[in-house]
């Protein structure tokens, strides 16, 4: 009687230690840290395609510096030394960053000081 009790506990007890794991390694491993933040928007959101996107590269010091990440496309006006002409991450303005800034781990960075000024299409 008392070795089918702790069979039993040790099995239960496996049977945490595995749920435990499994939620440890969804929240550290699979869940990208771009997707736990709030997008903040600035209304009205206009819908750009990729062509439309690109005349906001900041070669243009009259336009405003946009990224599309995620399907949408923020504004990065406010960073022009990083983001415009001579910039570090110049090359990704006017583009769709989704896969290098999710690579870099950018992405949430740019959704939290940004905001989403429009849809890319």
């Amino acid at each position: 009687m008392i070795k089918k009790k702790k069979t039993i506990i040790t099995i239960v007890g496996f049977a945490l230690l595995d749920a435990i794991v499994i939620i440890l390694v969804f929240f550290f491993f699979i869940r990208h840290p771009a997707y736990s933040v709030h997008v903040r928007i600035k209304p009205p959101l206009k819908i750009y395609t990729r062509q439309q996107l690109a005349a906001y590269n900041g070669d243009d010091p009259s336009k405003p510096i946009y990224i599309g990440l995620d399907g949408y496309v923020f504004d990065v006006s406010k960073s022009p030394g990083i983001y415009g002409l001579g910039g570090e991450y110049h090359k990704l303005a006017g583009t769709d960053t989704t896969s290098p800034l999710m690579e870099m781990f950018g992405a949430a960075t740019v959704m939290r000081k940004y905001y989403a000024v429009g849809v890319l299409k």
